[in-house]
C-alpha cells in the first residue's frame, strides 16, 4: 500500500468519525452509534472509500489498549478487591446463562453440535471497549456498579481467553483440547499474578521518577511505550492486547501521575478509539440483515432479555441497590470483538455454517447499538421492574439482597473479611464445574454421582454462609437498616432462599440432557417457592419501611 493511500484512508476515517460523531449528537444517540454507522457506510461492503480494512483493524486495535490503560487508571487494585465478590458471581452466571441459551436455541433449530457451541460462546462474552467507552461518555466510572461491571469485564477477557482456545481446537480437530485449555487459563493466572505483583512493587520508585521528567516529549514516549509493551507481552502469552494495558493501569496509584497521563496521553485514547468503532462499522455487510433479520430477532431478543434478568438479578441479589443493579445488567448488553474473533476462526477453518457467520456481525452491530441506549434509561428500566414485581416478593428479595451485602463487599461496611472466604470461593468455584459438567448428560453412572456432588457442595456453600452471616452480624447490622426482620429471620430466609436456588440450577443442569422441560418445570417450581417465602416472610415481619426500592 503506498504512503499517500495510508493517509488518504486515515483522513477519510477521522473526517467520516467526526461526521458520525456530530450527527448522532444532534439526534440525542451515542457517539459509537455514528461511529459504527458512518463505518458501516465508508467501508468495502457499501461505498468503498476504504480498502485496506485489515491495515485500519491494526490501528484500531490500539485504541482499545489506551481505552483500557485509562480504565485501569479508575479502576484501582484495591477497588477491585472489594468488589471481587460480586465480580464472579454475576460474570460466572452470566456467561452460564447466555451459553446455555445458545445451546437451546441452537438445538432449536436443528443446528450442528459444533454450530451451537460457537454460538453459545458469541453470545456469551460482552465488549469491554465499549462498555468503558460507554462508562466515560456517561461518567460512571468512579461509581460501584461500574466498578462490578468493570470487575466482570475483567473475568470475561479471562474467561474468553480460555474459550477462544478450546474453540479453536474443535474447529481444527473437532474435538475439545483440554490440555491446551488447561495451558491458556494457566498462562493468564501466571501474567495477571506476575504482572501485578512484580511491576506494583517496584512502581512506586518508578512514579517518583515519572513525577520528576520535566521533558512533556519523554513523558509521552516513556508512557506510551510501557503501555505497547505491556500490551504486547499480554499477547505474546496469548491474551488480549487489552489485558496488559489494563493491569499497568491499574497499579498506577499516584494521583499527580494519574492527572499529566490524563492531560499528555488522552488524545492517543480519543483518536484511536475512533479509528477502532469506525473499523467495526467496516465488518458490517447491510446486505446480510434481511438473510438473518429473523434468526437475529430471535437471538437479539433472548441476549437481552437474560442481561435485563439474569445479570440485573444477581447483581441485586449480591447485593447492589436496585438502580446499580440495573446499570449492570444492561451495561453487560454489548458484544463486540470476542464475538467476532470466535466467529472468524470458525469460519476460516471452515468448522461452522456460513449462516452463523453472518449472524454475528449483524448481532454484534444490533447489541452495540442497544447498549448506550439501554444504559442511558436505567432508572425507566428500574421503575417498569418496580412496577411489575408485586410487593411480598419484593420484600423478600430486599431482605435477601440487603444480607449478602456485606459479604459481597465487606470493605463498604467497614467490616473484617470472613477468615475463611478462600475456602468459600474454592468450594463455590466446584460447584459452578458439577453445574457445567453435569450438563447436557445422559449418562446415568456419570450423572448420578455427580448430582450426589453437586449437592454435597451446595450444603458446605450453605453451612459457609450460614458461618459468614453469623461473622457479618456480630461486626455490624447497618445493612439491614429499614427491614422490619431481625438479623435471624433475614439471615434463615437468606439461606434457605440460596440453599434452594443452587439446588435448583443443579437439577436443571442435570434435567438438560433427558428433557428440556423438566428444567423449565424446576425453574417454574423455584419461582413459586420464592413467591410463597416470601409472602410468608411479608405477613410474619410486615413490610420493610423501603419497600418501594
Amino acid at each position: 500500500m503506498h504512503e499517500h493511500s495510508l493517509i488518504l484512508e486515515l483522513g477519510l476515517v477521522f473526517f467520516f468519525g467526526f461526521l458520525g460523531a456530530y450527527l448522532a449528537h444532534k439526534i440525542g444517540q451515542s457517539v459509537i452509534v455514528g461511529y459504527i454507522v458512518l463505518g458501516t457506510l465508508i467501508g468495502p461492503n457499501v461505498l468503498g472509500l476504504v480498502k485496506e480494512v485489515d491495515l485500519i483493524h491494526t490501528l484500531a486495535e490500539l485504541g482499545v489498549v489506551f481505552l483500557m490503560f485509562f480504565l485501569g487508571l479508575e479502576f484501582s487494585i484495591s477497588r477491585f478487591s472489594q468488589i471481587k465478590n460480586s465480580a464472579l458471581i454475576v460474570g460466572s452466571t452470566k456467561i452460564l446463562a447466555q451459553m446455555g441459551a445458545g445451546l437451546l436455541i441452537g438445538l432449536m433449530l436443528g443446528w450442528s453440535d459444533i454450530d451451537r457451541l460457537f454460538l453459545a460462546a458469541i453470545v456469551a462474552i460482552s465488549s469491554s471497549g465499549v462498555t468503558a467507552k460507554l462508562l466515560f461518555d456517561l461518567k460512571r466510572t468512579a461509581t460501584r456498579d461500574a466498578e462490578v461491571l468493570m470487575g466482570v469485564m475483567v473475568f470475561e477477557d479471562f474467561v474468553a481467553i480460555i474459550t477462544l482456545g478450546i474453540l479453536t481446537g474443535i474447529a481444527v480437530t473437532g474435538m475439545v483440547q483440554v490440555g491446551a485449555a488447561g495451558m491458556v487459563a494457566t498462562k493468564a493466572i501466571l501474567f495477571y499474578a506476575a504482572f501485578i505483583i512484580v511491576v506494583a512493587k517496584g512502581f512506586p520508585y518508578i512514579a517518583g521518577w515519572l513525577e520528576q521528567l520535566d521533558s512533556d516529549e519523554l513523558f509521552v514516549a516513556v508512557i506510551a511505550g510501557a503501555v505497547l509493551l505491556a500490551a504486547a507481552g499480554a499477547v505474546e502469552l496469548g491474551l488480549p492486547s487489552a489485558a496488559g494495558a489494563f493491569v499497568l493501569g491499574m497499579i498506577i496509584n499516584s494521583k499527580d501521575l494519574e492527572e499529566r497521563i490524563h492531560r499528555k496521553i488522552a488524545p492517543f485514547k480519543d483518536g484511536f478509539l475512533v479509528v477502532f468503532f469506525l473499523a467495526f462499522g467496516m465488518l458490517i455487510n447491510p446486505t446480510l440483515i434481511p438473510k438473518v433479520a429473523w434468526l437475529l430477532g430471535i437471538v437479539l431478543a433472548v441476549s437481552i432479555f437474560i442481561e435485563l434478568t439474569v445479570s440485573t438479578s444477581v447483581a441485586f441479589l449480591g447485593g447492589l441497590p436496585p438502580l446499580a443493579a440495573v446499570a449492570v445488567g444492561t451495561g453487560l448488553v454489548s458484544r463486540g470483538e470476542y464475538a467476532m474473533i470466535y466467529a472468524t476462526v470458525g469460519n476460516q477453518t471452515g468448522a461452522i455454517s456460513p449462516e452463523l457467520y453472518q449472524l454475528t456481525g449483524v448481532y454484534v452491530f444490533a447489541m452495540t447499538l442497544a447498549a448506550p441506549l439501554l444504559m442511558r434509561n436505567t432508572k425507566k428500566i428500574k421503575k417498569l421492574y418496580s412496577f411489575f414485581i408485586p410487593n411480598p416478593l419484593k420484600c423478600g428479595l430486599l431482605v435477601f439482597s440487603r444480607s449478602m451485602a456485606p459479604l459481597m463487599f465487606p470493605d463498604y461496611y467497614n467490616i473484617k473479611v470472613y477468615p475463611k472466604r478462600w475456602l468459600f470461593a474454592a468450594v463455590f468455584v466446584g460447584y459452578l464445574l458439577v453445574v457445567i459438567r453435569a450438563f447436557g448428560i445422559t449418562d446415568l453412572n456419570v450423572l448420578v454421582p455427580l448430582t450426589a456432588a453437586g449437592f454435597i457442595l451446595v450444603w458446605a456453600v450453605r453451612f459457609m454462609l450460614q458461618k459468614g452471616f453469623l461473622f457479618v452480624n456480630q461486626e455490624t447490622t447497618e445493612h439491614l437498616e429499614g427491614l422490619s426482620c431481625s438479623p435471624s429471620t433475614a439471615c434463615c430466609f437468606t439461606l434457605k432462599t440460596l440453599t434452594v436456588l443452587f439446588s435448583t440450577a443443579l437439577l436443571i443442569s442435570v434435567f438438560w440432557g433427558f428433557n428440556i422441560l423438566f428444567s423449565v418445570v424446576t425453574l417454574l417450581l423455584f419461582v413459586g417457592f420464592l413467591l410463597a417465602e416470601s409472602l410468608r416472610l411479608n405477613r410474619k415481619q410486615g413490610p420493610p419501611v423501603d419497600v418501594s426500592s
